[in-house]
């Protein structure tokens, strides 16, 4: 920026005496060289003067060095560059901000010369300039012979450098100074980054120009492989052009002149124009305008005379590195990112759906294949069973608390106790549905509910049994006045709790298999190793840092925290993936495994080992390396630290897991999602990105993970699919019609088509409709007979659902609000009955036709009798329905004691309402119909 005065000028000492080494040290380095090599043209002194800033011409050789060495121009300023000092020629205000130079570790010695109004001062200055440049008697002196300056100071200057200049021998030294500025510290990488342009235009691409453009990736591809230190640049021309000539030939002649040229604070470096001529070399820290194309290429479609002819092209900003490259403006160059097809938008609807309509029809031939009648087929479907549990062997073994005939829980033997008509029966606490306590008055009620087939509702499944004539207990109800009723309860609920947890942990280990064990290294430390990384789970529950490791058949985790020690076998990985850091807070290596391990006492199929992208060393709380940087060169220098590291995190990672698949000996791939076809959505409580990869569908970035392999997925359905909706799910059922589908909700609308397209590219058969829809139900229908499924047309059901939908929605306007009228109606009605006659009685408070029609309290109060007379005789009809019958039979020869639990028995609770609401009504005599002394329920 010009300098406008003292007070806002800050020169950064640190800055210029370092680009002020690198100027001299790139110097005379090329000292050395002939001097058709040297860019210096071995010149002994390097003369700059600045005088009257022009806005006609703003991009100078002249004021671009003072802008990289000082950050500011000066006007009317001489600066002299001698390998051993600088001198500087300014006026004295200019010269007390200069003085701010002298100062910091390893500084370029640097003379200050003040100019004032008088003119002999200012010419015994200058005398003393051209003396420093003659000084050992040298001649050859480089300076900026194409830049014209002019103003009162270089008028002053002119008179006295006139009269020296036969003796002197001028070179222009533009490539000199532009090798200097060429090669970038980390404080213009960062500049350069943060101005890049983010501004990018889309271009139009029609069908023939499809397979040029494929090539001109590929070209931009090679040249990009060839940029890196000590190249010349002639040599990438060079290479590209015997590329293109090997490759297609016809275009040899269309390929451009120039790759582009060198960038910095000057944009285009005339001396690093990227041709076949320049023989200059590339270095470390070169930026790059790289611009590959082709032009004047033909359209054979062209309708008129304007798109006949076109060109291609492919620009990129480029820094130079030792062994490699980066790319500034990174940005998705593939065709369908760029490319716009003229056809008729219907093309690629209609070239899916016929893609869909084959790949449905394979699925039902293979379903043919896999349920036809006549083959043995097996869907994998886990029978439910009832298992039988066993309190006690002998009866010598029951508490000797059950001759009081109480309730006992008896937690050694996880069961519960109880007297049933003067008998001590013992239940299994897992035949224990649920237990219940309440309060009524003085007593207490405890009512326990059994697990009993057919009374399943909703969406459990019903509870299997070996006999269907066997009869069961549903429920006991105990009243009593002695606190210790709510001590039981507690207890009860403390076993049930313990059980359920041990029954929860036998079911979690089933079906685990026993792995082989791990061949370690022996004799030597593994060479392959990753440190500092975090497992996921973690050990014993903790979040505690380790190293994995490759050995012979697998891996192996270890903290030196923890004696615990994790082993994964190669065997066992039946996916690895590679996420790196980039939009991430974490880098990670994520293994899918085929049989499930214990870890962290809990069943997983899922491991995950990463390490934090973040640094707190680089946070915003100012520590030592921060201490005394501040403003917008410190945020910048953050982020190039922070891209700086992410890069070296990904490398190390991406290399470990290539070290990993190397080590397996081809049984493992590395996977890497792919996030730019990536989408949100819910398949568990939060919203996540979901990102495809080459095999699979998965989130890994948070717990718990989701990793769906593609292989594994029957078929796809896309819900609520309609218009309005701002959100559609997605539904996968699997090949193993066992396993539950999964469930993806909430997806946005604008991702729907991008959706049809991953899946449609990795040939999953999908079908779509406006409802959710109730897979547990049609997966238990299937697996029932699914051969006769598939005889029927099979997943094609999904289709003609779909089309009914869509033939339903055109009436869908006229009929709903009548129809969702009708519905209320029909539940209100419903609601309000209460039996036959109750429906046919008028609401009480409703209007009527006649006020004489109406009934008199007292036949309201009759029916009202009635009904209730009637609702005990149904629900309490001991002929029809008896309560329970009891058998104890013991065995003499095994001692074993069985109880045979048969039909329903209804609470006593339930019972005593019945007979309070008939008044005590003895006419159906409960009590003499079956033995049963109601006053027993009363006490234990």
């Amino acid at each position: 920026m010009p300098e406008d005065n003292k007070s806002e000028t800050h020169l950064d000492s640190k800055i210029f005496h370092k680009r002020a080494r690198n100027f001299l040290s790139v110097w005379k380095a090329s000292s050395g060289k002939s001097t058709a090599d040297d860019p210096f043209q071995g010149v002994h002194a390097v003369l700059v003067i600045v005088g009257d800033i022009s806005e006609e011409n703003p991009y100078q050789k002249s004021t671009a060095l003072q802008q990289w060495l000082l950050g500011y121009e000066f006007a009317d300023t001489l600066i002299l560059i001698l390998q051993d000092k600088i001198h500087f020629v300014v006026k004295e205000k200019r010269a007390d901000v200069l003085e701010k130079l002298k100062q910091g570790d390893r500084q370029v010695p640097i003379e200050i010369h003040k100019r004032s109004k008088d003119a002999s001062h200012n010419q015994k200055i200058f005398e003393t300039i051209i003396s420093k440049i003659t000084e050992g008697g040298e001649k050859r002196v480089g300076l900026l012979l194409k830049e014209k300056i002019s103003g009162k100071f270089v008028d002053e200057w002119q008179a006295v450098y006139s009269k020296h200049k036969d003796d002197l021998e001028e070179v222009d030294i533009s490539s000199g100074i532009a090798a200097a500025l060429a090669v970038k510290d980390e404080d213009e990488t960062v500049k350069i980054w943060a101005i890049k342009a983010i501004v990018r235009n889309r271009k139009v691409i029609i069908e023939d120009q499809e397979r040029t453009y494929e090539f001109l990736l590929d070209v931009q591809r090679r040249i990009l492989e060839c940029i890196k230190d000590g190249v010349k640049i002639s040599d990438v021309y060079s290479r590209a052009t015997r590329y293109i000539n090997s490759k297609r030939p016809d275009l040899v002649n269309k390929f451009v002149k120039n790759l582009g040229h060198g960038m910095g604070i000057e944009f285009r470096e005339s001396s690093y124009i990227l041709n076949q001529k320049n023989n200059k070399e590339l270095k470390t820290g070169m930026i790059l305008n790289l611009f590959i194309g082709f032009t004047d290429l033909e359209n054979s479609k062209a309708t008129d005379e304007k798109s006949k002819n076109y060109a291609l092209w492919l620009i990129d900003t480029v820094r130079v590195g030792s062994d490699s490259f980066q790319v500034f403006t990174e940005s998705t160059k593939s065709l369908d990112s760029i490319c716009f097809s003229f056809k008729d938008e219907e093309s690629i609807e209609q070239r899916r759906k016929r893609h869909q309509e084959e790949l449905a029809a394979q699925k039902q031939a293979e379903g043919l294949a896999r349920f036809g009648e006549g083959v043995d087929h097996q869907t994998n479907q886990r029978e439910e069973v009832f298992r039988k549990f066993e309190s006690y062997k002998r009866d010598i073994a029951l508490p000797k608390e059950v001759k009081d005939l109480k309730i006992i829980v008896d937690q050694r033997n996880e069961s519960i106790i109880l007297p049933v008509f003067g008998f001590a029966v013992p239940f299994h606490i897992s035949t224990l549905k649920n237990v219940n306590k309440s309060e009524e008055g003085d007593y207490l009620y405890l009512r326990l509910n059994f697990l009993t087939p057919g009374q399943a509702s909703g969406k459990k499944e019903d509870m299997p049994f070996d006999d269907p004539n066997a009869n069961f207990i549903r429920a006991f109800t105990y009243r009593s006045t002695d606190p210790l009723l709510a001590e039981i309860y507690k207890k009860i609920l403390d076993l049930k709790k313990s059980a359920a947890k041990k029954e929860a942990e036998r079911k979690e280990m089933a079906n685990l298999i026993e792995q082989d064990k791990l061949i370690e290294i022996k004799g030597r430390r593994p060479t392959h190793r990753l440190s500092d990384v975090f497992v996921r789970p973690g050990l014993e529950g903790k979040r505690i840092p380790g190293e994995l490791e490759i050995h012979e058949n697998g891996l192996r985790y270890h903290s030196h925290r923890t004696s615990q020690k994790l082993d994964i076998l190669f065997s066992n990985i039946q996916h690895l993936f590679f996420q790196p850091c980039d939009n991430e807070l974490i880098v990670l290596l994520h293994m899918h495994l085929k049989n499930p391990v214990i870890h962290g006492k809990k069943k997983t199929k899922d491991i995950q080992f990463y390490r934090e992208a973040s640094d707190v060393q680089f946070d915003e709380t100012g520590n030592r390396k921060r201490k005394f940087r501040y403003g917008d060169e410190d945020e910048l220098g953050a982020e190039q630290e922070e891209r700086r590291r992410r890069t070296l995190l990904n490398k190390e990672f991406k290399a470990f897991s290539e070290k990993i698949a190397e080590a397996s000996e081809g049984s493992i791939d590395v996977d890497i999602p792919f996030r730019d076809i990536g989408f949100q959505g819910v398949p568990f409580r939060t919203n996540v990105l979901l990102q495809p990869t080459t095999e699979c569908l998965v989130h890994l970035t948070d717990p718990p993970f989701l990793v769906i392999p593609i292989t594994d997925i029957e078929i796809a359905h896309l819900e609520r699919v309609q218009f309005g909706l701002k959100n559609f799910d997605l539904v996968f059922i699997f090949k193993d019609y066992s396993r539950p589908p999964v469930h993806i909700n909430t997806i946005p609308m604008n991702q729907l088509e991008n959706v049809k397209d991953w899946l449609d590219s990795v040939d999953v058969t999908f079908y779509e409709g406006t409802q959710n829809l109730n897979w547990t139900q049609i997966m238990k229908t299937i697996n029932q007979d699914p051969a006769d499924f598939y005889a029927q047309g099979g997943w094609s059901f999904l289709k003609l659902h779909s089309e009914n939908e869509d033939s339903d929605a055109s009436s869908d306007s006229a009929s709903e609000y009548q129809q969702s009228e009708d519905d209320y109606e029909e539940s209100s009605s419903e609601e309000s009955s209460y039996d036959e006659e109750a429906s046919d009685e008028t609401a009480p408070g409703s209007e009527t036709e006649s006020d004489e029609s109406a009934p008199d309290w007292d036949e309201l109060e009759e029916k009202a009798r009635r009904g209730m007379h009637k609702f005990c005789e149904s629900k309490l009809n001991w002929k029809n329905d008896l309560i329970a019958i009891l058998s104890f039979k013991p065995t003499n020869e095994n001692t074993e004691l069985s109880v045979q639990m048969h039909l329903m028995m209804n609470t006593a609770k339930a019972r005593n309402s019945a007979v309070k609401a008939n008044e005590g009504s003895r006419d159906m005599e409960f009590e003499p119909a079956l033995g049963i002394d109601l006053n027993f329920f009363e006490s234990f």
